[in-house]
Parts: structure tokens; C-alpha cells; sequence
């Protein structure tokens, strides 16, 4: 075994004749054939707050999010903590926010007649930022969850990767990333409580 310097990944290589098992999975190599598997360990982190995901066809519903985006920033609500995302589209303003920024209800008034919200989710972030030559860690992420049975929401971002669960099956999400040894990444969830 080679082990790098690098906190993030370990190289395991192995040569020889016949069946080898390289981290749990068996594979046969030819003779004289070096086999090298990179395993990347990625960090998640759970954020604290659950979080909704709304559409809606009133641009007053973009102010809204953003408005009520800023205030959270502004009372303190991290980006460790919370995630506000608005995606707009042909005939669709869609929003992730987290359930503080809808106290008293603005974002729910400002959806409009035809505004539907969806949640509340929990939300894993991949501590990044990522490089974009990283391939396959949506992949691999959503093929974890998919092996438990959960829906998933995947959202990318320049920096890193999101994916979000239904809130009441957090902890089974938990189980499936922390379970996970994919071909090219493991995941190592950040504590959390609720």
C-alpha cells in the first residue's frame, strides 16, 4: 500500500496473479498487471435548517426571495446554515430556501395564485469548492441515495454540489453517503443533530 501525503485521498496498489480485492470489491488482474484505485474522501456537511423548494410564474416572487435572502444574511443566517437559490426559466421562477426566511409568510404570499412549495428537505452540501475536473461526484452521490430508495433535488453551484432529501428521511441519507464506497469517492457526513 502507497498512502499520499493528502489528507483527501489514498492510492492502493497492488499487483499480482489471479483475484485481488481492491477496497472490498474483487476484481481479476492478468499477470503482471498494476491496478491503481483513487479513493477521494469528500466532506459533507448537513445544514442546519430545513428547507423549501417553491415555483412560481410572479416575478414579485423573486423579490421576495431575495429580499427575505438578505435580511437572513443580515440577521446572521451563514452560508453553513442556510441555502437560497433562484433559478428562472421559460413560464418558471423556482426557489430553495431555508424555513427561516419564510417567517411570517411573504414568500408563500408572494407565490401567487398558482405557487406550489414542496418540503421541507434537508440539505448536504459537498464542502468544495470542487475543481470542475472532478468527474462523477453528482453521480455518485445520487446513485448512494437512489441504492437507499431516496428522491433527490441535485443542485450545482460554482463552487460545489447540493443535493437535498426529504427532511423525514435525513437520517437514512446519512446512513446511505456514510455506507458509501463508490469507484472513485467516499463521503464522510459532519456530525448533526436535530
Amino acid at each position: 500500500r502507497i498512502r499520499t501525503s493528502a489528507a483527501h485521498c489514498r492510492m492502493i496498489v497492488r499487483a499480482g496473479l489471479g483475484s485481488a480485492r481492491v477496497l472490498g470489491r474483487s476484481s481479476t488482474l492478468a499477470a503482471g498487471v498494476r491496478r491503481s484505485v483513487m479513493i477521494h474522501t469528500l466532506a459533507l456537511d448537513v445544514l442546519r435548517e430545513p428547507h423549501y423548494v417553491a415555483k412560481s410564474k410572479s416575478a414579485a416572487f423573486v423579490g421576495e426571495v431575495a429580499s427575505a435572502a438578505a435580511e437572513a444574511a443580515a440577521g446572521g443566517v451563514s452560508c453553513v446554515r442556510a441555502l437560497t437559490l433562484v433559478s428562472v426559466s421559460e413560464g418558471e421562477v423556482s426557489a430553495v430556501f431555508p424555513s427561516s426566511q419564510d417567517g411570517a409568510g411573504p414568500l408563500q404570499r408572494a407565490l401567487g395564485a398558482e405557487g406550489v412549495v414542496e418540503g421541507p428537505f434537508a440539505v448536504f452540501r459537498v464542502r468544495g469548492p470542487l475543481d470542475f475536473g472532478m468527474v462523477g461526484v453528482m453521480a455518485e452521490l445520487s446513485q448512494a441515495l437512489q441504492l437507499a430508495g431516496l428522491s433527490i433535488l441535485a443542485i450545482s453551484t460554482f463552487d460545489t454540489d447540493f443535493v437535498l432529501v426529504g427532511h423525514a428521511n435525513k437520517g437514512a441519507a446519512v446512513e446511505a453517503l456514510t455506507s458509501w464506497g463508490g469507484p472513485k469517492y467516499k463521503f464522510d457526513v459532519a456530525a448533526w443533530s436535530d
